[in-house]
């Protein structure tokens, strides 16, 4: 019975200690600060100081604190969806659209499909 327990304890703290995050981790509950938008047929862009305007993405739901008054910009709160198309990962983000979302290690871009619509980059 003691080797059952001793061979259960052992398990179980080498299960906890392989669940760490990686920095390059793209798992919800993070929060990345917008820096920049820019598209539109006119070409319009705008840029931010980083720490402005955070978002924290976690559980489906995208939380952005700050909203600037440009009108591209998302609602305070809105939903999201991930999946995998043709290679790529895509963000489907209610009521605003579908991105190509590119992280690279302290940079996430929100590429829009076409070029009338906005291009959101943000930073860790």
């Amino acid at each position: 019975m003691r080797t059952i327990l001793s061979i259960l304890m052992c398990s179980m703290m080498l299960y906890s200690f392989s669940c760490n995050k990686s920095d390059d981790s793209k798992d919800d509950g993070e929060t990345w600060y917008l820096v920049s938008w820019y598209g539109t047929i006119a070409g319009i862009s705008k840029n931010y100081e980083k720490g402005k305007f955070p978002w924290t993405f976690g559980d489906g739901t995208i939380a952005i604190k700050n909203v600037p008054e440009e009108s591209f910009i998302l609602p305070e709160n809105t939903t999201y969806v991930i999946s995998n198309e043709n290679g790529k990962e895509v963000i489907d983000i209610k009521d605003v659209g579908t991105f190509t979302r590119i992280i690279s290690k302290d940079t996430m871009f929100l590429n829009a499909p076409c070029c009338d619509m906005i291009d959101y980059r943000l930073e860790r």
